[in-house]
């Protein structure tokens, strides 16, 4: 019983990564849209003081890709950390697994 919760929540937590996956991916694609848009507008606008300002929904649409771009990049570091810390400890177990504890042989 206790295994089938394990096997639930770890499926549960790889369907979370698979969306946060698909949001970061998301969230680029339309940066790379939006900023096309924008960015020029963007630069216009700071360096001749009579061009019309951006679109502000534009530059809030830019700002929020930019936040899901981190937001996916340090999931992805966290899930690099994890999946090593849990690559050194199935390496522990094994290694404890072949010897005697008592004797070190």
């Amino acid at each position: 019983m206790a295994n089938e919760n394990e096997n639930s929540g770890g499926l549960q937590k790889a369907q979370r990564d698979i969306v946060t996956l698909g949001v970061a991916t998301a969230a680029i694609l339309l940066f790379v849209g939006i900023g096309g848009t924008v960015m020029p507008q963007v630069a216009q606008h700071l360096l001749y003081a009579d061009a019309q300002p951006p679109d502000s929904a534009l530059v809030n649409a830019l700002l929020l890709n930019i936040a899901l771009i981190i937001f996916g990049w340090r999931r992805y570091v966290d899930l690099r950390k994890e999946i090593e810390q849990r690559r050194e400890a199935e390496e522990k177990a094994h290694h404890l697994s072949q010897i005697d504890p008592l004797t070190g042989c």
